[in-house]
């Protein structure tokens, strides 16, 4: 592994960001670590959102060789935003709750009901 430059936060530097950059110039693309930076929260954040259906799935997948990349819109990501401003961080917390109990999942497991 190379040495971390301080100036480049660790994921703009990732061969998925370059990636992603050199594949679509002139189409605005977030991926999940961009996403979990912008709100403040960590990716695997943002993963259990998209699985419990608490927020859509990215818009567009490509491959990158045998590897799937996951491609958030600019709305996805405003939509993100506004849904991650009602909920304080934590798991249980009431409002995640209440946002499983709004898409037909068990607020004590998350499992669909």
């Amino acid at each position: 592994m190379g040495a971390e430059r301080k100036d480049v936060p660790a994921h703009k530097d990732s061969v998925v960001h370059r990636w992603v950059k050199k594949e679509f110039p002139n189409e605005e693309f977030w991926t999940y670590a961009e996403v979990a930076e912008y709100l403040d929260r960590k990716v695997l954040t943002i993963r259990r959102w998209v699985l419990n259906g608490l927020l859509d799935p990215p818009s567009r997948y490509e491959y990158m060789g045998d590897n799937l990349v996951y491609l958030f819109t600019l709305e996805d990501v405003q939509r993100f935003k506004a849904y991650s401003t009602v909920l304080r961080p934590g798991r249980r917390s009431p409002a995640y709750k209440a946002a499983l109990a709004a898409v037909g999942k068990n607020p004590r497991t998350g499992e669909n009901k």
